[in-house]
């Protein structure tokens, strides 16, 4: 990283799910208490994830020792202590549909979500049940059912949208396809966080991605040491773009196979993770 000076503090960016908690579960005492240790410390902690701020808000609350938040994988950030968004990079009506098209030709099942702050709320499209038969798009669509309308061609989304997810079962054709036809967008991969096994691909506007969420809060807060903590596909330009940078010992072979992994379950991650980095 360049073009800015040297400083004393780090900047400590960590994915929340299979990362710092499982299945959803609080934080541990531990996590807080090195929250807490690293911010007296000097430091800046963050979380990167791929939840929007009403899915975070479930884990994270306002009093938690947190300086920001990168969420919906980098389509914004969010100051911890105000709750303002900060930045946010979201995708125009044109690339939306552009998007749409594209996910029917390929027949892969999508939501919308809708713009900052309402990406909690989608409208969905089923476009072929037998074709991505077993992953988990019905589950999503139930556990925010409140939340969710049935996509129908007359909805433009004449206000854009934060990101579009296709879930499709896996299979890295059909995402190499997907990434090709798409060039100009972001499109990143994860893995399910519902049943472990899913696709899904996540697209975004142009540079969309926590690296470079991460990069313009570095840039603005004059940081140049970072270190990150991730588990999954998602994180991995995260943790490419980090100077230092720990994996979830059960996250892919892929990551295992080009980044040091903690040997602590998630719930003393990042206490291991900010003593193997010297920070506490």
């Amino acid at each position: 990283m360049t073009g800015y000076a040297m400083t004393d503090k780090n900047l400590i960016l960590c994915d929340l799910d299979g990362t710092l908690t499982t299945r959803g579960e609080p934080l541990s005492q531990s996590t807080l208490e090195t929250m807490a240790t690293l911010r007296r410390n000097g430091h800046v902690v963050a979380i990167a994830t791929g939840r929007s701020p009403y899915s975070a808000w479930h884990i994270l609350t306002p009093d938690m020792p947190l300086d920001y938040l990168i969420f919906s994988t980098g389509v914004g950030i969010m100051d911890w202590e105000t709750q303002a968004t900060i930045r946010a990079a979201q995708l125009d009506k044109k690339q939306v549909q552009e998007v749409i098209e594209t996910l029917i030709d390929l027949k892969m099942d999508f939501m919308v979500q809708d713009p900052i702050p309402d990406n909690h709320t989608f409208a969905f499209k089923e476009i072929d049940p037998v074709l991505n038969e077993g992953t988990d798009f019905n589950r999503r669509v139930n556990i925010y059912g409140k939340f969710a309308r049935q996509w129908e061609p007359s909805e433009t989304f004449e206000g854009g949208a934060s990101q579009l997810i296709a879930i499709i079962p896996p299979n890295p054709q059909r995402l190499q396809e997907l990434t090709r036809r798409l060039h100009d967008l972001s499109v990143v991969r994860a893995t399910s966080p519902l049943d472990h096994n899913s696709y899904w691909l996540e697209i975004f506007a142009p540079n969309t991605t926590k690296a470079n969420a991460a990069q313009w809060l570095a840039e603005k807060l004059n940081i140049s040491s970072t270190c990150a903590l991730g588990n999954d596909f998602n994180d991995l330009d995260l943790l490419r773009w980090a100077q230092r940078q720990l994996v979830a010992k059960d996250a892919p072979q892929e990551l295992l196979d080009e980044f040091p992994a903690n040997a602590n379950d998630p719930h003393n991650a990042l206490e291991e993770a900010a003593k193997a980095w010297s920070l506490i």
